[in-house]
């Protein structure tokens, strides 16, 4: 279920999926974009198999949900680990995306002087990258990893010459690299749009721009 329908009762829907697994026409149920208590709520009905939230180094917003499918036994999926591409450090400004890019709508992508500030937060995570000879979405997807064994990241690309960067990682708990990397978050922040996409500033003038989900390219 990749969003709740807010005019229909998760329970409703659940239970009519649910059937469905029990003819045999799925094997398994998955969630998107829920909260802790809708989680809950889903698996006294049917168990859940995998969560899919946006999770990454900056943003932290489920981390409660990675906790507790880590405490059921659910896989928990990081949609968009990279931060949209923020944390790759490949956008350094507006121009460097493409005209049709939906990643434009995003608060943090919209004006100069909020991806200056960006820039400097990033700067911090290059700086714990260097210090391990690895990228910066390298480091952001160790950190990930490290959270839990049931954290499955799910970066994208354009470019197959960014599928090296995925060979490259270390095992999550074997190397040095994989140590928890906890940067101080922007100073200036909104709050987590549900249902929608994350709008997250680092500038106070700036207003957030609720934007549809999209497809997730990741690497710039």
């Amino acid at each position: 279920m990749h969003r709740i329908d807010p005019k229909v009762p998760l329970e409703e829907s659940w239970a009519a999926m649910a059937d469905d697994v029990r003819a045999g026409k799925a094997k398994a149920l998955g969630l998107s974009e829920v909260t802790v208590e809708e989680l809950e709520r889903a698996h006294r009905i049917f168990p859940v198999a995998s969560v899919q939230n946006e999770l990454s180094l900056w943003t932290r917003g489920s981390l409660d949900v990675m906790r507790r499918c880590q405490e059921l036994g659910i896989a928990f999926l990081t949609s968009s680990p990279l931060g949209h591409g923020l944390l790759t450090g490949r956008i350094e400004k507006p121009s460097d995306l493409d005209a049709d890019d939906w990643r434009r709508n995003l608060p943090h992508f919209q004006d100069e002087a909020t991806m200056r500030a960006n820039r400097a937060w990033v700067d911090r995570v290059k700086e714990v990258a260097r210090r391990h000879e690895a990228t910066a979405g390298q480091t952001a997807l160790a950190w990930l990893l490290h959270q839990a064994p049931n954290v499955i990241p799910i970066p994208g690309t354009r470019k197959v010459s960014r599928l090296g960067e995925l060979d490259a990682l270390p095992p999550p708990r074997e190397r040095s690299l994989a140590t928890p990397v906890e940067p101080p978050l922007p100073e200036h922040r909104t709050r987590q749009v549900r249902r929608g996409a994350v709008c997250l500033l680092t500038s106070p003038d700036a207003r957030p721009v609720r934007a549809r989900a999209g497809p997730h390219l990741e690497g710039a």
